[in-house]
C-alpha cells in the first residue's frame, strides 16, 4: 500500500502561501502575499532540529562542525547548520539554511525536528517587540555573535539565539519552544509586532537574511 506521508507545522499562520516548495514531506511556504518591507515572523519548523548529549562533547563532530567551548555560544557555517552549545553535556544542531539535510550519523543525537516549534524573526524593531514578551538581557557588548539565550519567553520556556548584540536594521531572532505552545506563542510574537508592522512571511525572507549574514560575517 502506497501511503502519503505529510508533516503539517504546529504553527499555522492561517494564510495560503504563494510559493511552496515540498521537502522531506513537510510543505514550505516559500512566500506570502503582501508580505511588506518588514519586520517579518517566519515558521520553521520544517527545519531539522537535532539535540546532542554526551559527556564527551568536544569530540562529537556533527557535520563536521565543532561544538562550541562555552555554554551559550553558536557556530553557523555556509551549509546554514547552527550549532549551539547548552552546557556542559548538551548541545543543539538547527538546520535553517533552506534546504535539504542529511542526518548526523552519531549516535549521541536524536531528531527533534518534530517535538519543537522554530520561528524566525527578521527586520528591525526585533528587540523592542520582544521586549515585551520576556525580561531577557539580549545586549551584551562584545559579545560574539550569534548566541544562545534560556529563559522565558510570554512564560514559555525558549531557546533564543540572537543574531546581534545591538539592535540595527535589519536584525534575526530564532526561538523555539515546545510544540504544544506553537499557536499561543505565534499570537503573542504577532500581536506585539502589530505597532511595528510585524507580518508573516515565507522561508525566502529567512534564507535571504541567513545568505547576507555569512557574506557579510566578521567584516
Amino acid at each position: 500500500m502506497n501511503t502519503r506521508i505529510e508533516r503539517q507545522s504546529p504553527a499555522g499562520f492561517n494564510l495560503t502561501p504563494e510559493q511552496v516548495q515540498r521537502r522531506d514531506h513537510w510543505p514550505v511556504a516559500l512566500v506570502y502575499a503582501h508580505e511588506g518591507p518588514g519586520p517579518w515572523l517566519v515558521d520553521l519548523s520544517h527545519c531539522p532540529k537535532w539535540d546532542f548529549q554526551s559527556s564527551g562533547l568536544a569530540q562529537l563532530k556533527p557535520w563536521e562542525l565543532a561544538v562550541p567551548e562555552r555554554p551559550g555560544n553558536c557556530t553557523l557555517d555556509g551549509r546554514g547548520v547552527l550549532l549551539s552549545r547548552l552546557n556542559g553535556t548538551q548541545a543543539l544542531a538547527w538546520h535553517v539554511g533552506g534546504s535539504v539535510c542529511a542526518p548526523p550519523q552519531l549516535p549521541e543525537g536524536t531528531d527533534v525536528t518534530d517535538a519543537a516549534v522554530l520561528l524566525g524573526l527578521v527586520g528591525p524593531h526585533l528587540f523592542n517587540i520582544l521586549e515585551k514578551l520576556s525580561a531577557l538581557d539580549f545586549f551584551s557588548p562584545g559579545r560574539p555573535v550569534p548566541f544562545l539565550v534560556q529563559g522565558p519567553v510570554s512564560h514559555v520556556p525558549c531557546k533564543i539565539v540572537s543574531f546581534s548584540n545591538r539592535p540595527t536594521e535589519q536584525d534575526a531572532l530564532l526561538i523555539s519552544c515546545a510544540r504544544g505552545y506553537a499557536h499561543d506563542m505565534v499570537h503573542a510574537v504577532l500581536e506585539a509586532g502589530r505597532e511595528f508592522g510585524l507580518r508573516p512571511a515565507g522561508e525566502r525572507a529567512w534564507v535571504g537574511w541567513v545568505d547576507h549574514f555569512m557574506q557579510h560575517k566578521g567584516s
